[in-house]
């Protein structure tokens, strides 16, 4: 089978042979990059390092399962003979079923005997049951995008969520199990907080769909520009021997200060290397910007509930969230209009505080 990054094939690789052949470093997925090696089982530590590849390679291959609905996930289910995901085969076999596909970048799957290109599997242009292998759906109609909005096969995270298909193009849905949906009120009071800021965000829209109380926003990639998690970044710099912190505060250091700075304002304990990262230009495979920030429904719950966030580890620096926004506010150029908590403007103050003294 071949791996490709939109148009471009950049690797060939067999799940039965357990082998890889690299095609194209320079368009691989950023955790492989300038790491991946052809397979080689000749002697005793290739047959290690090249066994070690190949489950990194397919960690890559589990972390595309989709969002489905129930629905869906039975059709799939039911097409691969199985009950449920509850084993790394099944898996596989529903992520080779849909061709590895991602609404947040171009890479997908293919067999070497296909004659297709992106551009007949693109999941921002199709619905899944018109891309997937033929045998998957069995007659069903099966959409990595649906109308209603209930438990997904799997998820990145603890919250439901899914992809809509509507007349404006792609959204993503989000929603909690929250008596009063705090998680997804605060999903939106947050970006209309930074709505009046100079920092990037994801727009949220507070909208009820079919009774259930949802955030909506825009799928963040494009054809032209994908999203690459902080973590695969991170990755590919330690083989580099590359320092991230080093590389971040060298190239996006304002950004990344607004993030760290913004994250202590609103109580974020969320921000975690999976949900912040950088934008990809597709025609290079190249990083181009530090992404919209986003995912922030877990922000301000600290405030709701009235607990303390200062001492709390800030996983992006591994230092407490105060000392974090103390070491990076001074550096974020950062505007500020009407803070969403009176917490968070005690907060802010601290920072004022902090600044003043600093500047004598």
């Amino acid at each position: 089978m071949l791996l490709l990054n939109g148009d471009e094939a950049v690797l060939q690789f067999s799940l039965d042979d357990v082998t890889l052949k690299v095609i194209n470093n320079d368009f691989l997925p950023y955790q492989l990059k300038d790491w991946l090696k052809d397979t080689d089982f000749s002697t005793s530590e290739s047959i290690k390092r090249s066994v070690h590849q190949f489950d990194v390679f397919k960690d890559f291959l589990l972390s595309r399962l989709l969002l489905f609905t129930r629905d869906n996930a039975k059709a799939i289910l039911n097409s691969i003979a199985a009950t449920q995901v509850n084993s790394i085969n099944e898996k596989l076999k529903i992520i080779q079923t849909c061709r590895a596909l991602s609404m947040t970048d171009n890479f997908w799957i293919k067999d070497e005997s296909e004659s297709i290109n992106f551009g007949d599997v693109n999941l921002r242009n199709h619905r899944l049951g018109d891309v997937a292998f033929p045998i998957a759906i069995q007659g069903k109609v099966v959409s990595a995008a649906s109308s209603v909005l209930r438990p997904e096969l799997a998820t990145s995270g603890m919250f439901a969520k899914t992809w809509y298909r509507g007349l404006n193009g792609i959204r993503l849905w989000k929603t909690d199990k929250t008596t009063d949906r705090v998680n997804t009120k605060a999903e939106v009071a947050v970006s209309n907080f930074l709505d009046n800021t100079n920092v990037k965000h994801v727009q949220y829209e507070l909208e009820e769909h079919h009774g259930v109380l949802i955030a909506s926003c825009d799928c963040i990639a494009t054809d032209d520009v994908s999203i690459v998690s902080a973590q695969s970044v991170k990755t590919w710099l330690e083989h580099k021997k590359v320092v991230f912190h080093d590389w971040i505060e060298s190239n996006y250091l304002e950004d990344f200060a607004k993030m760290c700075t913004i994250d202590y304002l609103i109580a974020n304990t969320d921000r975690h290397e999976e949900n912040w990262g950088f934008l990809i230009d597709n025609r290079t495979n190249e990083i181009i910007e530090m992404a919209p920030l986003f995912d922030h429904n877990q922000a301000l719950i600290a405030d709701y509930l009235k607990y303390e966030v200062d001492d709390l580890i800030y996983e992006p620096t591994n230092l407490t969230m105060f000392q974090s926004a103390s070491e990076y506010y001074h550096k974020s150029n950062v505007v500020l209009h009407d803070l969403p908590t009176e917490a968070s403007k005690k907060r802010l103050q601290k920072l004022l505080e902090l600044k003043d003294l600093n500047a004598f």
